[in-house]
Formats: C-alpha cells, structure tokens, sequence
C-alpha cells in the first residue's frame, strides 16, 4: 500500500515552503520487485476466479455476490493503485505532476478502504444469516446483495470525498514534499474516516466471528434434534427408526434441506479463512494506519514495519480467490472442470 496514509506530517508543523533535492528517477529495490510480482499475481488469480463466476450462472448466489464484489474491488486496488504505486517507488511526485498525486491519493484512500470493507460485507451477510434465518432466506436476494454493494461504495465515496476534494483545493502540499494529506489540516475527518472505514470494519470482522460460531453451533444442533425427531429416533438405540414412516421421513428431510445446509456450511467455512486472512494481511497495515494519524501514543515504529505490513496487504488480493476456490465446492469443481484438473 502507498505511504499517502501514513506520512501524516505528526509533528504538528506544516512544512510548505521546504524543498529536497531529490533525485528524479529512483533506482530500483526488492520493494519494487516484490511488489510488480504480487501485482502480477493477483490479478491473474482474481480475474480467472472472477470470470468463473461471470461464465458460469450456477456459481452465482446472493452470498458469493458479496465474493464477486471482493474481487472486483481487488482488481479495481491492483490494476489501479498498485501501478501507481510501483511507479511511486521509482520517480518523484514533482516529475509525475498534480494530476498523478490526485490519482494516487484516490487509490489510497477510496479503494483501500473499499478492499477492507468488501471483506466486513462478507462478515454482515453472515451476521444476518445466522441471527434472523427466516427473514434472511425469505428476502436475501441477489438483487438485496447487488444492492448492498452499491450502497456501500457509495457510502465510502461520501465519508472519503469531503476531505480528499478539500485537500485538492485548499490543502494540497508542493509535490516537491511528496503526495500524502497533511494530517494537521483536517484532523476531524482524518479521525473520522480512519474509525468508520477501517477500524470499525476490521473490528467488527474479527468480534463478530464468535458470535457467528456460536449462533452456527446452535443451529446444527437445533437441526440434529428435528432430525430426531422426525426421524422418531428419540432413545439412545434409535427406536422407531425402522418403522415405514420413519424411513420415509429420513429420506425426504436431507432432500429438503440440503442445499440450505450445504450453502450455509460453505458460507462458514469461508467466513472462517477470511477471519483468519484478514488477521494475518489486514490487521498489521490497520495497526500502522493507527500508528500515523493518533500518534503511536509516543511508542517507536518498528523497523521495517510498514514495508511487511504493505506487503502482506497487497498480498491478500492474491490469496483470496485461492482461498475461495479451495473453500466454494462448486467454485473448486468448475475450475477443474474448466481448466481439466484431475478431481
């Protein structure tokens, strides 16, 4: 991720008449290399997995719509903001110009937080899905889920817009000093967009995830129990098993009731290795953003730190369509089918 969010200016003054003699063009480092092979990478695994779902209309469902939004946004991030930035790391701000600065603090801010949130979409869905599962499969559709998504791009556009234009207008530092916004000119909404976009989000995500395991466990053992009791296997030695009835029962309820067991399961299972993804990729680059606009609470940065954890966030663009393909059953079995991979 750029630095845009993080050279914040927390000395409190506001440098403006301050040039360095930079040299124009930078020499090229592992963090360049690095980042040109992730870039690479994701997009080659988020459009593959994305296309998957476009050609394939089976693999379209009210939940993997909130998938397919995640990988859109992480194209959006690597197509658009990773470039950027790799070019970043090799020129100067005063030889690209303005309208280069303007892009690059667009992606910095607007399309990062729409990555961090694409993933607490995921986490919502599965909050109303195992808190109010009447109302969920009654009037979850794809439609709601579509709908959903735009809301909440729209919503991020109009927290993040009011401070990015200001800063466009009014605010913006000599490109000779960088491209980053100055943390002292805007501090309320600085504030205000770190908790709502990104603290919030990731918070909520990780929280949320044992309240989600304990509702899920609920729900398979209520399940269980109708099973017992349609079934009439009521006693430890499961009588009243073998009556007609019974049989009948027995083989009609898994018809019933499968495809919905099936599709919340995998729902868990992903939520599941995107709680644990978004704890290894996410949280250090949260911890940093943090770290640059209150202040660190007068702690020293680690050495090194932003460049790992910038890493391992553009890194997670490339791991989640793998993990959602190893996690969807029917996401796995059309890519093998697809691309011929033995089962």
């Amino acid at each position: 991720m750029s630095g845009a969010r993080l050279f914040t200016n927390t000395t409190g003054a506001i440098p403006l008449n301050i040039s360095h003699p930079y040299p124009e063009v930078k020499p090229w480092n592992y963090v360049s290399g690095i980042s040109l092979v992730i870039f690479l990478a994701a997009v080659i695994t988020n459009s593959v997995v994305l296309w998957l779902f476009i050609r394939h209309g089976h693999l379209r469902t009210p939940f993997t719509t909130y998938i397919m939004n995640l990988l859109v946004a992480n194209l959006f991030n690597e197509i658009f903001q990773q470039p950027l930035t790799i070019i970043s790391k090799l020129r100067t701000f005063s030889s690209l110009g303005t309208h280069f600065c303007t892009a690059f603090l667009y992606g910095s801010y607007i399309i990062h937080s729409l990555v961090y949130n694409s993933h607490f979409l995921i986490t919502l869905n599965r909050i109303w899905a195992v808190t109010h599962p009447v109302s969920y499969h009654q009037y979850h559709t794809r439609k709601v889920a579509l709908c959903t998504c735009l809301a909440f791009w729209m919503y991020i556009h109009l927290v993040m817009l009011p401070g990015f234009i200001q800063d466009a207008m009014f605010y913006r530092i000599p490109l000779s000093q960088g491209c980053y916004i100055v943390k002292q000119t805007q501090y309320a909404w600085f504030v205000t967009e770190q908790l709502m976009l990104y603290d919030i989000p990731l918070a909520s995500l990780i929280l949320a995830y044992p309240l989600i395991c304990f509702f899920e466990v609920r729900r398979r053992v209520r399940h269980n129990r109708l099973i017992l009791a349609d079934t009439g296997d009521l006693s430890p030695h499961g009588r009243g098993s073998d009556s007609p009835a019974s049989a009948v029962m027995g083989q009609q309820e898994p018809q019933r009731c499968k495809r919905a067991r099936k599709q919340s399961s995998t729902a868990f299972v992903v939520l599941t290795m995107l709680t644990l993804s978004n704890c290894l990729f996410m949280l250090p680059l949260t911890v940093e953003y943090n770290w640059s606009v209150f202040g660190g609470l007068g702690l020293k940065k680690l050495p090194g730190f932003y460049e790992i954890s910038n890493m391992l966030f553009y890194s997670q663009a490339v791991f989640d369509p793998i993990l959602f393909t190893l996690a969807l059953t029917d996401l796995h079995a059309t890519f093998q089918q697809t691309f011929g991979l033995p089962c």
